[in-house]
């Protein structure tokens, strides 16, 4: 095996076990989301850096559109967090959507077509 196929199959099982621990990521992600809904702005910041991380991760890893997704929600939380405030009914319907999307991108990178 050459250098370059070993090294594309260690990326590949990289991007393997990223993949599968994106359930647990979007846990917390939801779970931080429920709390900024349940009025505790703390949840704020849990959201903040799960998104910032994300953000910063899903573009390692060839996932361009967790990255996008997850740099989108993270504005949004920042939004929130600076004006330490919870969620209008439509900042928290678009929390949520980002936080779908950002589902849906981990699934299809994880069962691409």
């Amino acid at each position: 095996m050459s250098g370059d196929e070993e090294l594309a199959r260690r990326l590949a099982a990289l991007r393997e076990t990223y993949l599968a621990e994106s359930p647990r990521r979007l846990a917390e992600l939801w779970t931080a989301f429920a709390r900024v809904q349940n009025g505790e702005l703390a949840g704020l910041d849990d959201l903040c850096g799960l998104l910032h991380r994300l953000a910063g991760s899903g573009g390692s890893y060839g996932l361009m559109e967790v990255t996008e997704q997850a740099r989108a929600g993270e504005l949004s939380a920042h939004a929130l967090k600076d004006a330490q405030r919870a969620p209008t009914a439509a900042e928290s319907q678009e929390l949520r959507a980002r936080i779908q999307k950002l589902a849906d991108a981990f699934a299809a990178a994880a069962n691409p077509e």
